[in-house]
Formats: structure tokens, C-alpha cells, sequence
């Protein structure tokens, strides 16, 4: 009878190791896999190319991670990051400065993140529903404002915000550990960020408690939309053009990146340090594989399988 205890406490313990470091202990086993089939994986050049194209996952994650924290989803992300990216890049080729530029971007992003908000916390539209409708505007005006021909004109300036180097380090890398200082801090060390989580566990008791929900889901969606601003300026430069088909194929690696998170550390609880690690996971998959030649549709089903896994690993996530 004690034996069966044991094993049946063993297995807990070991189902409870799985759920808090299975993807770090995956990240690890990936890395060694690659730098054994291919020596140059391993490398500090290629780990430069790996932070470069994790920047907008890493973005684009936060953004969901904010939107899902909340207990809410945004579905319209690729569309606005694209569209704030494409008025960015129309505001360079019309002779406005990178600052600029990035502002129209920031702006954008905010106005739709309101947009979403308020469809959500005002009207009460399930944000599944919502943020694809907006998602679905965002598109439109992407093709009515480029024809669906790419923009041309963008500054050094402004590529250097994906390919630029300081001190020999990538502009990309500290693009990232900035975002990670200042949204990893709010999340877990103000009143703010705390509130967004218990409205994500219940709303009920949230109400009951004297929080503002609809205001918080407000501020979600905004900080949202700002990130999108953010990713949609980087998604430009590292193309070094305006593409108005680049932003919509960014959402599904935004929310895979969260949903890796969850499983990160906290069991199935959305945070900035596992989304990190999630878009870091992602971004050495695709990066091993280009680097070994695999074709683009095993990227692709790659990509798809790992959303399953991470959706399989956060799902007891609290509400």
C-alpha cells in the first residue's frame, strides 16, 4: 500500500516538473539538437539571427499576452500591427521623419486597441467576435490605402531599427529586453497590472471587489493595440518595405508564444518571462530548421503542431 502511494505521489511530482519546466527542458534538448546536426546553429552570429527574428514574436506575444491575461482574446493583432507598419512605411516614402513615422504607428495602434476595447467592455461583444471584425477593417484599409502593391521609400533610419547594431549588439536585442523590463515589472509589481490578472481569473468576484472591469478591459486591449504599433513598425523594417500581406501572418505565432508561456514556470498562467521563453522556443525551431534546409511547409507544420502542444500545456489555466 505504500508503494502505491509513493508511485502515485512520484508520478504527481513528476506531472508537476513537466508542467512547470517541460518547455524549458524542450528549449534546451531543441538547442542541442541543432548544434549537433549543424555546428554553425551553435554560434554567436546565429544567435544574433535568432534574436532578430524573435523581435516581433516576442511583440506580437506580449500583445496577446495582455489581451489573454485579461481573460479576453484578440484576434485582429496581424492586422493591425500590419496596418499601423504600412502607414508607417507611407509616412516615410511621403518624405515624414522616422520619429514621425513611428508615432503615426504608436497611434494607430492605440486608436484600434480602443476600438477593440470599447466593442468589448461597452457593447459587450465577445472579443472572439470583435477583435475579428476590427481585425477585418484593419485589413481593408491596408489594401485601400496600398492597392495591394508594396511601399517603397523607407529610410536607413528606420531599417536600423531591425538591423542596426550598437556596440556590436543587435538594436533588435535591446528592443526586446527593454519591452521585457517594463511590461514584466508592470504585470507583476503594480496595482494595475495585478488587477488586469484578477479580472482574467473572475470577473465576478472582481465586480464584487470594486474594480472597474470594463475600464481595465479597456486598458487591455489598449496596451494591446500599442504593442501591435510597435511590432507592426519592426515587421516593416526588417522587410525594408511595406508589405501589406506581412502583418495578418503573425497571429498565429503571437498566440502560440503566449500559450507556450503559460506553460512556463506558473502552470498555465499567462506571463511576460514565458512568453520570452515561448517566442525564444519558436524562434530556434525556425531558425534550426532554415538553417538545416527543411522546406517552408514542414515550418509551417511544425508551427501548427507546436500551437497544439502549447494549447495541450496551458490548458489548466486558471480563470
Amino acid at each position: 500500500m505504500l508503494n502505491i502511494l509513493k508511485i502515485k505521489k512520484d508520478k504527481e511530482f513528476l506531472r508537476f516538473l513537466f508542467r512547470k519546466y517541460g518547455t524549458l527542458v524542450a528549449l534546451v534538448a531543441l538547442i542541442c539538437v541543432f548544434s549537433l546536426l549543424e555546428p554553425r546553429f551553435f554560434s554567436l552570429i546565429n544567435f544574433f539571427n535568432i534574436v532578430r527574428q524573435i523581435t516581433v514574436l516576442f511583440i506580437l506575444g506580449v500583445a496577446s499576452t495582455y489581451a489573454l491575461i485579461n481573460g479576453e482574446v484578440d484576434l485582429s493583432i496581424g492586422w493591425v500591427a500590419g496596418l499601423a507598419g504600412i502607414l508607417a512605411v507611407g509616412a516615410q516614402a511621403e518624405g515624414y521623419s522616422t520619429f514621425v513615422a513611428i508615432i503615426i504607428a504608436l497611434i494607430i495602434g492605440l486608436v484600434f486597441g480602443l476600438i477593440n476595447g470599447f466593442t468589448v467592455a461597452i457593447f459587450g461583444i465577445e472579443s472572439f467576435i470583435a477583435t475579428l471584425g476590427v481585425g477585418q477593417i484593419a485589413n481593408g484599409l491596408i489594401y485601400l490605402y496600398t492597392k495591394g502593391a508594396p511601399i517603397i521609400g523607407l529610410r536607413e533610419s528606420f531599417i536600423y531599427l531591425a538591423a542596426g547594431k550598437i556596440f556590436g549588439v543587435p538594436f533588435p536585442l535591446l528592443i526586446v529586453l527593454v519591452i521585457f523590463l517594463i511590461t514584466d515589472y508592470h504585470l507583476r509589481n503594480t496595482s494595475t497590472g495585478r488587477f488586469l490578472y484578477a479580472v482574467g481569473y473572475n470577473t465576478e468576484a472582481s465586480l464584487m471587489s470594486g474594480l472597474n472591469v470594463k475600464r481595465l478591459k479597456i486598458l487591455s486591449f489598449t496596451i494591446t493595440g500599442l504593442f501591435c504599433g510597435i511590432g507592426g513598425v519592426i515587421i516593416m523594417a526588417r522587410l525594408g518595405s511595406g508589405q501589406p500581406t506581412a502583418g495578418p501572418g503573425n497571429l498565429l505565432n503571437a498566440i502560440a508564444v503566449s500559450y507556450l508561456g503559460a506553460s512556463v514556470l506558473k502552470e498555465g498562467e499567462f506571463h511576460i518571462f514565458g512568453t520570452l521563453v515561448g517566442a525564444v522556443f519558436m524562434g530556434t525551431i525556425i531558425n534550426g530548421l532554415t538553417i538545416l534546409n527543411v522546406q517552408y511547409y514542414y515550418q509551417f507544420l511544425s508551427t501548427g503542431i507546436l500551437l497544439l502542444i502549447a494549447v495541450g500545456l496551458a490548458g489548466k489555466k486558471k480563470h
